[in-house]
């Protein structure tokens, strides 16, 4: 299949308000991406956010996010780790994507250490 058939499958499904179309979509995204889809993949991410379906299709839409350095999103990511919901898997993939994005590079952990003071963690207590 090449890249016109590709994009073409992609709107399509992307198009789609089934959660199954969506998951496939964003699954191949993630294998292949392609830039003019980011703005879709994160306006898709904040409708189910905000109407609370779908964490599946949320959880996938959050990985090409943090991946892809999708800024339009952190303010959401951002509120979603402040929330801090635990055993949660949106919230674990919203800090994730939400680190990868506000690092300076690969090194960086100071958004990490940061966060402590917002999670009651104390670095005299790794001592």
């Amino acid at each position: 299949m090449d890249k016109t058939e590709t994009i073409v499958q992609l709107k399509k499904l992307l198009a789609s308000k089934k959660a199954a179309d969506l998951l496939k979509a964003l699954k191949k995204l993630q294998r292949n991406y392609f830039p003019e889809f980011g703005n879709t993949v994160v306006d898709i991410f904040e409708e189910r956010y905000k109407r609370n379906i779908s964490w599946e299709v949320q959880v996938e839409a959050i990985k090409i996010i943090g991946k892809q350095h999708l800024v339009k999103a952190l303010p959401l990511l951002e509120q979603i780790v402040k929330k801090n919901m635990e055993h949660d898997m949106v919230t674990m993939e919203a800090a994730a994507a939400y680190f990868r994005i506000v690092r300076l590079n690969m090194r960086d952990v100071s958004p990490i250490i940061k966060s402590f003071g917002n999670i009651g963690f104390n670095f005299v207590e790794v001592q």
